[in-house]
Parts: structure tokens; C-alpha cells; sequence
């Protein structure tokens, strides 16, 4: 019998599974089918876009335990299978073209625009977001006994460099705490 654990883990990636296929369906209509979009599809690309890092995210706090090797494998899997950043960037960029000729501020009035402009947003800082629970993690983890003269590891030795953002190193240039993030995925 599988463990709750297990179940739980399979449960997220197919929701991430399932949110993905919503986003590759819309991101290959027709330039005229998207420009006919409704409400209601539009309303469920947003949850989608909205859950793939949600679920993410907990599925990185379900599997980073003890960091080694096999969680490192795991949590890139999970990463990889994803693949938000470019998966959402290259949905906004689909959807850019029912706005051709628009003002930014036309833009930012629609539901579908203005949700261009937050995936864009939220795929600059996501890799961020995901670098911060692994380091968190990590740093759990390697909490060194210094009554038993152990020596702190060095933590930026330790954490992963495997996520970058698609745009380079956001260290400093986008400090989001817990609450602008989940802010950002309401709006």
C-alpha cells in the first residue's frame, strides 16, 4: 500500500500535469481563436497559471527533507518537469498578438493583457522563489553543533545552482518576500 506521502507527491505533478496541458492547448490556438477567447477559458488559464507554482513549491517543501543527492534529483525533476518560466513566457508571448496595437494602459484594462504582464512577472521571479526553498532547506539542514566545534558549512557552496532564472541572476534585484509573491499569483 502506498504511503500518504507518495500519493500526495503523485496527486501535485498530475495537477501540474494537468495545468500544463490547459496552457499547451491555448498557447497552440489559432491567432483567430485567441482573439475569441472567453471569460470562463480565460479564467482557467489564470488558475492554471497560477497553481503550476503553488504546486510546485509544495512539492519542494514535501521532498526536501535531509538534503542529498536523491532529494537534489528529485527536486530537479520536479523543476524540469515544470518548466514554468519558459512555459509561461512563451504563453504570454502567444497571447501577445490579441494586443497588437494596444497602449500599454488598454492592455493592463484587460483580463487576458493584464494577465500577460503578471506571468511575465511571476516567470522573473520564480527561479528566485524556488532558489529560496532550497536554500532554506539547506540551511535547515546543515545547522552545524558548535558546542561540538563543528564549523558552519558554506552555505552558497552547498545550494544549488541548477535553477537559474531565464534572466539572469535576480540576487538583489528582486528581494519578494512570501507575501508580495502570493500577492502577485492573486492578482
Amino acid at each position: 500500500m502506498e504511503s500518504t506521502h507518495a500519493v500526495r507527491i503523485t496527486m501535485l505533478m498530475n495537477m501540474i500535469q494537468r495545468s500544463k496541458e490547459l496552457i499547451h492547448t491555448i498557447r497552440n490556438l489559432r491567432i483567430s481563436e485567441i482573439s475569441q477567447m472567453t471569460i470562463s477559458t480565460s479564467a482557467r488559464l489564470c488558475i492554471g497559471v497560477g497553481y503550476i507554482p503553488t504546486l510546485v513549491f509544495t512539492l519542494l517543501n514535501l521532498i526536501t527533507g535531509p538534503i542529498d543527492s536523491s532529494t537534489e534529483s528529485q527536486a530537479q525533476a520536479v523543476i524540469d518537469m515544470a518548466d514554468y518560466p519558459s512555459l509561461v513566457t512563451e504563453l504570454a508571448n502567444t497571447l501577445d498578438v490579441r494586443f497588437e496595437g494596444m497602449s500599454t494602459a488598454e492592455k493592463e484594462t484587460d483580463v487576458v493583457g493584464s494577465l500577460c504582464n503578471k506571468m511575465r512577472q511571476l516567470a522573473r521571479i520564480y527561479p528566485h522563489q524556488v532558489r529560496n526553498i532550497i536554500e532554506n532547506a539547506l540551511s535547515q539542514d546543515a545547522r552545524p553543533d558548535v558546542s561540538m566545534g563543528e564549523v558552519p558549512p558554506n552555505d552558497v557552496a552547498m545550494a544549488p545552482t541548477v535553477w537559474p532564472s531565464i534572466y539572469g541572476d535576480l540576487d538583489g534585484i528582486f528581494p519578494i518576500d512570501d507575501i508580495q509573491w502570493d500577492s502577485l499569483l492573486r492578482s
